[in-house]
């Protein structure tokens, strides 16, 4: 691989808001500090694309007591 290939172009952001579990946002900012190369909106785009692949499995459940949204 050339070095160059390590370099991605910029992908187009749209801005949204979204709302997640506090402890959710602390492993995601862990894993954007120090294991991966990006960004928590990223990681989240991912997870949304994977989810939608298989529309049947989506599970909703309710939020557990005292936990707070960011």
């Amino acid at each position: 691989m050339e070095p160059i290939q390590r370099l991605y172009k910029k992908d187009k952001i749209v801005t949204r808001s979204l709302h997640i579990d506090e402890d959710l946002y602390e492993k995601l900012q862990y894993l954007c500090d120090e294991v991966f190369d990006t960004s928590i909106s990223k990681i989240i785009n991912i997870c949304v694309e994977t989810l939608l692949q298989d529309k049947n499995n989506i599970k909703f459940y309710k939020k557990p007591h005292k936990t707070y949204s960011i």
